[in-house]
């Protein structure tokens, strides 16, 4: 971590590449719940914690299609935990674009079905730290 709790970028990468590990399962280890966990890895209490009783594909989808979009979906966690919405993402931000992924400060790291994938930026940033 840095002096102002913002974790390192070799931080993140060192959390991503081992919690991102994981083979892909909906609703176990899938990219909202990858980077929950990553999160938890990195110090903060688990901002899932309502989703983690298990689901499938088609709930999923449901509740993504339901939110307007995987930035409503994640949007709703945001402010419950008071992240509020940043233009910059710095390590440990999070963002929702076609999937949920996690910055580093330099990348964005999604999960994918063998582990950490790459992704362009999201459309919408939440500052975590």
């Amino acid at each position: 971590m840095s002096a102002a709790g913002t974790p390192t970028p070799e931080a993140v990468q060192r959390v991503v590449a081992r919690v991102f590990a994981r083979r892909f399962a909906w609703g176990e280890a899938d990219c909202c719940l990858a980077v929950a966990d990553a999160l938890c890895a990195l110090g903060l209490p688990d901002p899932a914690g309502l989703w983690r009783a298990g689901y499938d594909r088609e709930r999923a989808e449901g509740a993504v299609a339901g939110a307007g979009g995987l930035a409503g979906l994640i949007g709703g966690v945001a402010v419950q935990q008071g992240w509020p919405r940043v233009s910059e993402a710095r390590p440990g931000d999070i963002g929702a674009g076609a999937t949920l992924a996690i910055s580093d400060g330099r990348r964005w790291w999604a999960k994918g079905g063998r582990g950490m994938v790459a992704v362009p930026a999201p459309d919408v940033i939440w500052r975590v730290f």
